[in-house]
């Protein structure tokens, strides 16, 4: 029998384990790395200094992709590398990754 992974996830109290709705063979595409790479990099920002291996940890990336995502991002104009800033465009992918995300869900989909 196939269990679902442990993982445990950042919220407003800390850390908590839930129980992963994906499989280790599940590989997420490169919109979600975006998405959680971004969205990351947005929480982290409310508590100050951004730093790249609090990234890493939180979007569940290796460092070396980590990396080149950044580069990836930057390229796209949706974030600043050197800062670790998200501008404008990136804000946008996520608000619209969001909606995308809900009209999925309610409708019985998943991304």
């Amino acid at each position: 029998m196939h269990e679902a992974p442990l993982v445990y996830t950042k919220n407003n109290e800390g850390y908590s384990l839930v129980i992963s709705t994906k499989s280790r063979k599940d590989r997420r595409s490169k919109l979600e790395i975006y998405y959680d790479i971004l969205g990351a990099i947005t929480k982290e920002s409310q508590y100050g200094e951004v730093k790249p291996t609090r990234i890493q940890f939180a979007s569940h990336t290796s460092y070396d992709k980590l990396i080149i995502y950044f580069d990836e991002l930057e390229k796209k104009q949706m974030l600043v590398k050197s800062t670790l800033v998200i501008t404008e465009k990136g804000q946008k992918f996520l608000k619209e990754y969001n909606k995308i995300d809900e009209f999925l869900r309610e409708i019985g989909l998943d991304l």
